[in-house]
């Protein structure tokens, strides 16, 4: 799966089946409702990280998405690194730190999604 990605149907389903995946999505999407809430009108900006960029933090970004327009929620989701090029270091990989589910509503990235 090292080059594969979260947008790969096989690897979503993998991170998903992880324990408490799920619950982590479902957490994230009524603490973004709550945010919303508290702001209304004003966007809403999510950033889910891990360590390379690719799997974890592109799947859970999708679900929140996923979720987050089950309930008539207006989302972009985009990821920021799934596109870059693993980098093997012995043992490990490294690809980028985030991918974000909607924009920064500061402008302060402004790359390729």
């Amino acid at each position: 799966m090292l080059h594969s990605s979260g947008l790969d149907q096989v690897v979503y389903d993998y991170v998903l089946a992880t324990p408490g995946a799920v619950e982590i999505a479902e957490r994230t999407v009524v603490r973004v409702l709550a945010q919303a809430a508290a702001l209304p009108g004003r966007p809403v900006a999510l950033h889910v990280c891990c360590r390379g960029g690719k799997h974890r933090s592109v799947v859970l970004a999708r679900k929140a998405g996923e979720l987050l327009r089950d309930v008539g929620a207006d989302v972009v989701v985009t990821h920021r690194h799934v596109h870059l090029p693993v980098v093997e270091t012995g043992a490990a990989a490294v690809t980028g730190p985030s991918a974000e589910i909607s924009d920064d509503p500061t402008g302060a990235w402004t790359g390729d999604a």
